[in-house]
């Protein structure tokens, strides 16, 4: 399969799925998806994005050689929106390596601070950051801090997983 021309043939689930189901576990194919993701055309990232999401909830472990690159890649103030929001999706649901959480920390807060960034992508961040603070402990007070300071202003989304966030963060804090 050419990863990048199914890409392009149509936008939809069907589509995504088919290529999701072509990498399989296969760490090669998902290579070549990955970088699709990285540089390209609007639509190719777009959509690559969205299947490197669907390929990593399948296989976690395919995403490990490229955490580094993710987390780093979030640096970029210009990255599309997709690809913030489905690289924080993934980074919310795995274990991130020590070594990056300070960095992914930066970014993070970062993103959530920022009130021109999709709703998604903060919500993600958030919970990227609540992940690390189970780790870093020390971090809690800024997030809750953030969080009181943001949620009275913030969409419903923002304010339902805020809050809930902010009561285990405050049990943390207390225990």
């Amino acid at each position: 399969m050419d990863i990048r021309a199914t890409l392009l043939e149509e936008h939809s689930k069907i589509q995504m799925l088919k290529i999701v189901k072509y990498i399989g576990d296969r760490q090669d194919r998902f290579d070549e998806l990955f970088n699709l993701m990285l540089i390209g055309e609007y639509r190719v990232i777009q959509r690559a994005a969205w299947a490197v999401h669907h390929a990593a909830e399948a296989q976690p472990q395919l995403t490990k050689p490229h955490l580094k690159t993710m987390v780093k890649n979030l640096a970029d103030t210009k990255l599309l929106d997709a690809v913030k929001r489905n690289t924080l999706r993934i980074l919310a649901a795995i274990d991130l390596p020590k070594s990056l959480q300070g960095i992914m920390a930066e970014h993070g807060f970062r993103m959530l601070d920022d009130p021109k960034e999709p709703v998604a992508v903060r919500m993600f961040a958030m919970t990227v950051l609540y992940n690390i603070c189970q780790e870093e402990p020390e971090l809690a007070p800024e997030l809750i801090a953030m969080l009181e300071d943001h949620l009275p202003h913030g969409s419903a989304g923002l304010k339902a997983r805020g809050k809930k966030i902010l009561v285990e963060l405050r049990k943390m804090s207390a225990g």
